[in-house]
């Protein structure tokens, strides 16, 4: 069977939040791929989307982030740190910061390096390298959106600033 890639969609149990997900292979286009591979690639879709209505990531990973999204949270937690840490260096506030924007922020919101809600000592990073491992191709997420019936779509950062800080 021919495999480019598969999108996607779920609607979740509460009937309210719906995933959509598009995976690609980055060696697949004049390969074949036996059916138990692609019955392997759609299970992990499967889990994949039921981690994504759960969890909600806003971006596939570090580098999908805006940069003034990036910089509003490193000012806040900079400007936070240096009130509250009076007597530490520039250089140790801003690895304190940084710290905490690889630990917390990027972890909670990046989907690549969120921990699987199923085995937390899995991101979804590492599993979907496991998946590519086991079929022998690499696999990409190339895109991924989270609904909500009555939900905008545009991302209010307040209210994302908010809940982080």
């Amino acid at each position: 069977m021919s495999f480019q890639g598969i999108i996607d969609a779920r609607v979740h149990n509460n009937r309210k939040i719906g995933v959509l997900i598009e995976i690609k292979c980055t060696d697949c286009n004049t390969h074949l791929l036996s059916t138990s591979n692609i019955d392997r690639i759609k299970a992990f879709i499967s889990e994949l989307s039921f981690h994504i209505a759960a969890v909600r990531p806003l971006y596939l990973s570090k580098n999908d982030i805006p940069l003034d999204v990036l910089t509003d949270i490193k000012d806040f937690h900079r400007n936070k740190a240096v009130l509250l840490c009076t007597s530490k260096s520039a250089d140790i506030i801003e690895k304190a910061v940084n710290g905490w924007l690889n630990k917390f922020f990027i972890r909670d919101v990046c989907l690549l390096e969120q921990r699987w809600i199923k085995d937390k000592s899995k991101t979804i990073g590492n599993l979907l390298n496991e998946v590519s491992a086991l079929i022998g191709k690499s696999l990409y997420i190339k895109t991924f959106a989270w609904f909500e019936i009555g939900e905008t779509l545009e991302v209010d950062y307040k209210k994302l600033a908010d809940f982080y800080y």
